[in-house]
């Protein structure tokens, strides 16, 4: 066996950890399961991207413009963005009850 040291953000290896033992593994094995991974794969076992590029894009920004025209005319739900946890709380638009999936 060898040994890998890394450094990382206290806060993302604690939500690391607990991810890890409710998917009943340790870190370790996780790292492991993500080498084993890479090298099957010879690369990253997911896309890696500059999430910017994807955001700013023409197709992006006509896509949220259209949702943004179809909540002003009364369509969609309004929906507040929760924390990890936290309650979420929504506000149903009533002139319609007919709602829009704004995902990309």
């Amino acid at each position: 066996m060898s040994s890998i040291t890394v450094n990382v953000n206290q806060n993302d290896k604690d939500t690391f950890s607990t991810v890890c033992e409710n998917l009943g593994m340790n870190i370790s094995t996780a790292i492991n399961i993500f080498i084993k991974a890479v090298n099957r794969c010879n690369g990253i076992p997911f896309e890696v991207t500059n999430n910017k590029k994807d955001f700013y894009s023409e197709s992006n920004i006509s896509h949220i413009r259209k949702a943004f025209e179809n909540l002003e005319n009364g369509y969609g739900k309004v929906m507040k963005i929760a924390e990890s946890g936290e309650a979420v709380m929504e506000t149903n638009n009533e002139r319609n009850p007919t709602f829009y999936n704004i995902n990309h």
